[in-house]
Formats: structure tokens, C-alpha cells, sequence
């Protein structure tokens, strides 16, 4: 994922973080981390790990105009990408991002 990242920040000069969730492995423990991106007003959010999807997945409504990719999730939200972990994964990232920087 991160390499993906990498990737579309070279093709876009988007600026890309890694923020990954630290201590406990929980929803309750990645909400904070989910707000923080939201008050960053990230472009794009990728999502990996059950607790970090959940989270995803529940708060993407609440931010429509933020396009997200959750890694082997199940929203059907318009403005969630749902990506299989796998074979085109890095395809599927870079693609969100390139869409969101270049206005489409």
C-alpha cells in the first residue's frame, strides 16, 4: 500500500502520509486516528486492517467529499473504494489518487 502511495505522489506531487494505527489493534483504538485524517482534510484515505476499515466504512457518510479505499471491505458507498488485497491493489491506489488530484 504504502509503495502505491509512493507511486502516485511521484505521478501527481500529491503529498502522501503514513499514519498507521499504533497500540491496540481495535476500532476503538483507530476512531482517533480515522479523525485525525478528517481534520488533516485529507484528499484520500486508504484503509488496511479490520479495525482501520470499520472505521472507515462507518465515517466515510459523514465526509462525502472524500474519496476512500478500504483494503478487502464491503461498503457500497459512492464514495468508497473497496480494493482486494492482492494482484492490483497498488493499480486501485494509484488510480484514487490520481482521480482525486486531477479533478475527476
Amino acid at each position: 500500500m504504502w509503495q502505491a502511495m509512493q507511486k502516485a505522489s511521484l505521478d501527481t506531487r500529491a503529498r502522501v502520509n503514513y499514519v498507521p494505527v499504533t497500540g491496540e489493534q481495535s476500532v476503538a483504538n483507530a476512531r482517533p486516528f480515522f479523525n485525525t485524517l478528517m481534520q488533516r482534510q485529507c484528499g484520500v484515505v486508504l484503509a488496511v486492517g479490520g479495525p482501520q476499515v470499520e472505521v472507515t466504512e462507518a465515517g466515510a457518510a459523514r465526509h462525502p467529499n472524500i474519496r476512500f479505499v478500504v483494503v478487502d471491505g464491503s461498503s457500497d458507498a459512492a464514495n468508497v473504494v473497496v480494493a482486494k488485497s492482492g494482484e492490483g491493489l497498488e493499480e486501485t491506489v494509484v488510480d484514487a489518487i490520481q482521480q482525486v488530484v486531477k479533478g475527476r
